[in-house]
């Protein structure tokens, strides 16, 4: 008998969180998605005319060296409006010395948590508009975005602590990435 309960108020218990779990996925996923009358979120790179990948797409791989491209790929700045040192003196120093001594890579590639986004304590996270100046004017001042198609960053999971979406006015990358 207490069997048969549990299980009647299991399934629509059960029911009730799945209903609620895709409610969820739908809402934070809402703004991805563009209407008829909006322009896309995201533009594909390879429709884009980005100069570096029609240089990359016009060769034919082979065992030639002129088919050689090189990149780097970097992740976790970090850069932080507490920690002084670590990230944000890090990557100052990436900047001013060894992207200047690697052989001219084709491009960046920065991936992920651009920001730290905790406070002073490592507590408790939120975007902090110091930290994203910082990352623009670093950007700026060591050229790097004078050359088209050669800095590409993609948000971590700190770049988007405290972002309800896309449109929330604590998304730092959208006018700083």
């Amino acid at each position: 008998m207490r069997s048969s309960i549990v299980t009647v108020l299991l399934i629509p218990l059960t029911l009730f969180c799945w209903l609620r779990a895709y409610y969820v996925y739908k809402e934070a996923n809402f703004s991805l998605f563009a209407t008829e009358n909006e322009k896309p979120l995201h533009v594909s790179p390879l429709t884009s005319g980005d100069p570096v990948l029609q240089r990359v797409n016009n060769n034919t791989l082979g065992d030639s060296p002129n088919n050689i491209f090189y990149f780097m790929q970097i992740t976790d700045l970090h850069i932080s409006k507490f920690q002084k040192i670590g990230g944000t003196s890090h990557f100052l120093h990436f900047l001013a010395t060894v992207l200047s001594v690697i052989s001219s890579p084709a491009f960046v590639l920065v991936t992920g948590d651009l920001t730290d986004a905790k406070d002073e304590n490592l507590i408790t996270s939120q975007q902090y508009i110091d930290e994203w100046v910082t990352y623009q004017t670093a950007l700026q001042e060591s050229g790097v975005l004078n050359r088209p198609g050669f800095w590409h960053d993609l948000r971590g999971n700190h770049d988007c602590f405290n972002v309800g979406s896309w449109e929330s006015e604590q998304n730092m990358y959208k006018t700083f990435g």
